[in-house]
């Protein structure tokens, strides 16, 4: 089989045409505009991602996912189906709701987005598919990149299960080094 990069942009924006915001429904929200106006402008700058952008937004959302196949170290984007639509409409739902907090910038070979907080790059990874959300952390642990850089990792487990406050940390901080001399 032979891989052509476009299909990866083709069906990226074919899922997009049909990606509908998280409060796309809701009649009377006050949030509802705003979420509305940060889910457009992701979906305009996801549609001008490149192949290998479409690609890796893909691969960093699903974790677990048994339709990742590779021929030549690329995804066969054939086999790509609901799961992975499943994935790019959590990215797009975590990405608006983000983006109402603080301005970030998408696309790109590093990360889902980054944010710049106080002179400080954080990548944005959303990851699915993971079995529980400390196995969705892992996962995204393997593709940050630097020590100079932070990372905001944002999880929805296989089950939609919220996080165990008494099993899993929502924010992890390292811990300050005291010197005691």
């Amino acid at each position: 089989m032979q891989f052509s990069g476009k299909k990866s942009i083709k069906w990226l924006n074919d899922e997009l045409d049909d990606m509908r915001s998280l409060l796309d429904n809701e009649n009377a929200h006050a949030l509802k505009t705003n979420l509305n106006n940060a889910f457009f402008e992701i979906v305009k700058s996801l549609r001008l991602s490149s192949d290998k952008e479409a690609q890796k937004c893909i691969e960093w959302a699903s974790c677990n996912d048994d339709k990742w196949i590779f021929e030549d170290s690329l995804p066969d984007v054939d086999l790509w189906e609901k799961n992975e639509k499943k994935h790019l409409e959590t990215v797009l739902h975590a990405l608006s709701v983000l983006k109402l907090c603080e301005s970030l910038s998408t696309g790109g070979e590093t990360a889902h987005a980054t944010m710049l907080i106080d002179n400080n790059v954080f990548d944005i990874f959303v990851v699915t598919g993971a079995k529980t959300h400390e196995e969705a952390k892992l996962y995204a642990a393997q593709f940050i990149k630097g020590e100079s850089r932070y990372a905001i990792i944002v999880t929805k487990d296989e089950h939609d299960r919220s996080l165990d406050p008494k099993k899993d940390k929502a924010i992890y901080t390292p811990e300050p080094e005291i010197d005691l001399d």
